[in-house]
């Protein structure tokens, strides 16, 4: 008998005497009409997506895109897979959103739903644009673009140049940037799209800032002002910041100031946190252009908070997350143990039927007998083997547990450290305790503490998403050398530089196959150790080698301190080692556990050579193009 889906939301009686199902507020009938099914599907899809900001908009996709499957109806799968994308997307959970999005290009594609295999392009070039993956992102709009100019379908359009004009706006193709958002509008506006048209315009705005067409910026900015002020304060309480900074760069600082108080007081009724972090940080910067340094730093403080609270939300959308993953292995165990339970019921019930045949019948109650041993024998090694899976998965939780001490230690060291010295140095000039050449002092300290904190974060959250099984290698062709010229770029600007030379041994161009985003971790980790163990003068080199496999052999070569046998055996093992650098700089001892994962993934091999006092060598291998 087939499923029929009749949709009735909370609040509606339920009667339980027609043997109907409510899960999450969904009502679910049985009907033997697949039909009307099928109908009632679509009906429900769409009420799903008018909840769409709902707390319980990810349950109602979850399960229209479950019975989709059960009623085989791919279009509304992949259409439901890509909205349920886009929640977690506002959850500003990408990587989660990422999933479905790659989910609903599949399905969209294997019926050639042209419509959806767009929108979900569209929303993975979207999330890379996020994750500053300009270049792919540009790909993914591009395809996009062709899909709905083969199937005239001018909506979908209209958000492939929106977004093709940011990314290109990011790579500072300014010129190409306004001609694709200017496309945008258009399109809109002959759709009659009146939030689409300002939200483009406000976009435009963005862009002609940076290109210092300031009377455009501002033109471009009021027009969606004055649209937010009616359907959407919330985003007028950005936008009156970004109509400040407009009027900050054209040097009219009172306008400016009048912009980001209507922005405090239209926050007070509709909090935007993100929008006052761009009003609190224009604020701080007009009153010290105003040589008034009070006013200055309680703008600082309140940009401060204001930052506390976006991060605060971001963590507990991604704790959220994670429970939500804990809670579905939850029910999949529950359900795997209730079956287990049915059949084992069911065997025991086969059994006392048979043991009554046996009060009958000796011989055939003997034979029966025998069987239902050599099953429970078998039952015996199924728990056995049970037993044995749970033992395991409990030795993977203790690891995670393990894994997860050892984040909230760095979090709790050797991330709060630099900005509890922040702190305190604040509190102190608010005090008048500190002079500004003792703040002067500690400034160089203070920097190289929070310049580190960048590294440190990245090799903390890539290493724990690699620990939780998330992470896979994304093999694409790409020129070394230029990755190796733009990390030392980085590094000479950055606080781990002591004056050192560095030198790029690699040939231009040398293409090689790997995934870019995990060996440019890996580089800088490698880089950073060698500036950490290095002086001034001393020498760092990058050279490769074409092995007899037709792989290459990366060399990250130094002439600083070196090590002792001993610390080098311990190198990539399971444990954290931290040693202190030639100017004390501390470490987590992650960024070399963590480079030896990823090269694994790109299916590679890393090792080190030293000698105390003669330098160290770090080498791994990387497949060619």
């Amino acid at each position: 008998m087939q499923l029929c889906l009749i949709v009735f939301f909370l609040g509606i009686k339920v009667n339980t005497a027609n043997g109907s199902i409510l899960i999450a507020g969904i009502l679910i009938q049985e009907s033997s009409d697949t039909t009307v099914s099928i109908e009632n599907l679509q009906y429900f899809s769409e009420r799903a997506w008018k909840n769409h900001y709902s707390d319980s908009a990810q349950v109602y996709y979850e399960e229209v895109i479950d019975m989709a499957k059960k009623l085989g109806d791919k279009n509304i799968e992949a259409q439901n897979l890509n909205r349920l994308g886009i929640f977690y997307r506002n959850l500003d959970l990408q990587e989660e959103a990422l999933k479905y999005y790659d989910e609903a290009l599949k399905t969209s594609r294997s019926i050639q739903n042209k419509k959806e295999e767009g929108f979900a392009l569209n929303n993975i070039a979207q999330i890379y644009h996020y994750q500053n993956l300009h270049e792919e992102s540009i790909d993914f709009y591009t395809e996009a673009q062709t899909i709905f100019q083969e199937i005239n379908f001018m909506e979908g359009l209209g958000y492939t140049y929106t977004g093709l004009s940011a990314a290109y706006s990011e790579i500072k193709n300014y010129l190409l940037a306004i001609e694709l958002i200017n496309k945008a509008i258009q399109i809109r506006m002959d759709l009659d799209h009146e939030r689409q048209v300002t939200i483009s315009k406000l976009n435009r705005g963005d862009i002609y800032y940076q290109l210092g067409n300031l009377e455009a910026a501002e033109a471009d900015i009021r027009t969606f002002l004055d649209y937010a002020l009616v359907h959407d304060q919330r985003g007028a309480v950005s936008t009156y910041g970004k109509l400040g900074e407009v009027y900050f760069k054209g040097n009219q600082d009172e306008k400016a100031i009048e912009m980001a108080q209507k922005a405090i007081e239209l926050n007070v009724s509709h909090p935007n946190s993100t929008g006052m972090v761009t009003v609190y940080g224009l604020l701080y910067q007009i009153f010290l252009k105003k040589n008034q340094p009070e006013k200055a730093m309680q703008y600082l403080e309140l940009l401060s908070e204001a930052k506390n609270a976006i991060d605060e939300e971001k963590t507990k959308n991604y704790l959220s997350a994670l429970m939500i993953q804990k809670q579905k292995d939850e029910i999949a165990a529950l359900n795997r143990e209730n079956l287990l339970k049915d059949k084992n019921d069911n065997f025991k019930l086969w059994i006392s039927y048979i043991l009554t045949i046996l009060v009958v019948v000796l011989f055939a109650a003997f034979f029966v007998y025998y069987r239902s041993f050599q099953k429970e024998k078998d039952n015996l090694n199924k728990l056995l083997e049970q037993k044995i899976r749970i033992q395991k998965q409990a030795e993977e939780l203790d690891k995670l547990n393990l894994v997860k001490d050892k984040i909230f230690s760095i979090l709790a060291h050797d991330l709060r450290g630099p900005l509890h010295s922040l702190q305190g140095m604040i509190e102190l000039m608010n005090q008048n305790d500190l002079t500004q050449d003792e703040f002067k002092s500690f400034l160089p300290l203070l920097s190289q503490n929070l310049g580190n904190n960048t590294i440190l974060l990245e090799n903390l959250l890539t290493w724990s998403k690699s620990q939780m099984k998330g992470m896979e290698a994304n093999f694409k062709t790409f020129n070394l050398f230029l990755v190796i010229e733009n990390n030392f770029s980085f590094f000479q600007k950055s606080n781990y530089f002591k004056g050192q030379k560095l030198f790029n041994k690699v040939p231009d161009p040398l293409m090689v196959k790997a995934d870019k985003a995990m060996l440019e971790v890996v580089l800088r980790n490698l880089i950073s150790n060698a500036l950490k163990f290095t002086s001034k003068d001393d020498e760092i080199k990058i050279s490769c080698l074409l092995r007899s496999d037709g792989t290459y052999t990366i060399s990250v070569e130094d002439s600083g301190v070196g090590m002792k046998e001993e610390s080098l055996n311990k190198l990539f093992g399971k444990e954290f080692i931290s040693t202190s650098g030639t100017h004390q700089e501390s470490g987590t001892g992650i960024g070399l556990l963590l480079s030896k994962e990823l090269i694994e993934k790109n299916r590679g091999i890393i090792w080190a050579e030293s000698k105390l006092g003669l330098g160290s060598t770090f080498k791994f291998t990387i497949s060619k193009s």
